[in-house]
């Protein structure tokens, strides 16, 4: 793996680690190295606020989020302004679906929001792979996190087709609390309103509208869904 450098003892550790993530269950550090190898996988590192992708970039990589937190966006009406999709966070996997749509380019801009480390795994050598029945487990793991990524944009599309930010506020909980079985949320309140397209007064004016209905109970960054 090209991870600039450094190696030896910090290659060992992230094989390791990476045989934790959902995309290498089921193989151990020995197997996630022979696989990122066969993969060509490279280790890259981007500042907060680095581009890892922007739109119509050539499509020749899947993302691994391995640390730090990605934003994925997409473009608006005018070109200065974009529509935050979803944020990704360590094990996720980015960009899967593209390749299979026989784009030339990604229709997004992915954007680190804190210092992350990226693990690009190339396209054209995970088809190779995923073809041996040697690497079944490795298919398996991509579709289902493929699958989950769909599901979040579906319910993203859910959420934005509420009239009511109030009404974008309980989906957003309950899906939160669907996926965790934790009805409490914390959350930044700029990516909050970002998230659900709307602007901060009318986020906290919701809320408040919410929390006094009985649906919610709010405290300094956290929500709770009371009413699942």
């Amino acid at each position: 793996m090209s991870q600039g450098k450094t190696c030896g003892k910090r290659c060992a550790f992230l094989y390791k680690a990476l045989a934790t993530t959902p995309l290498f269950r089921g193989y151990d550090a020995a197997e996630v190295e022979t696989i990122c190898g066969l993969l060509k996988a490279r280790l890259k590192h981007y500042a907060a606020g680095a581009i890892v992708a922007h739109e119509c970039m050539a499509v020749k990589d899947l993302f691994v989020v391995i640390s730090g937190k990605v934003v994925t966006s997409i473009c608006g009406l005018t070109e200065d302004r974009r529509h935050q999709l979803m944020y990704s966070i360590p094990g996720e996997l980015i960009g899967s679906a593209f390749p299979e749509m026989r784009l030339e380019g990604y229709p997004f801009l992915m954007t680190a929001v804190e210092p992350s480390d990226i693990l690009l795994l190339d396209v054209e050598a995970a088809h190779e792979l995923i073809r041996s029945p040697e690497y079944g487990t490795l298919l398996r793991n991509m579709l289902h996190l493929s699958g989950r990524r769909c599901v979040r944009v579906v319910r993203k599309l859910a959420v934005m087709s509420c009239y009511e930010t109030s009404d974008r506020i309980l989906l957003h909980l309950r899906h939160h609390y669907e996926d965790t079985g934790d009805r409490l949320l914390a959350f930044k309140r700029t990516e909050l309103a970002e998230y659900l397209g709307v602007n901060r007064t009318a986020l906290y004016r919701s809320i408040a509208k919410l929390v006094e209905s009985g649906a919610i109970r709010a405290s300094r960054g956290k929500l709770e869904l009371l009413t699942p």
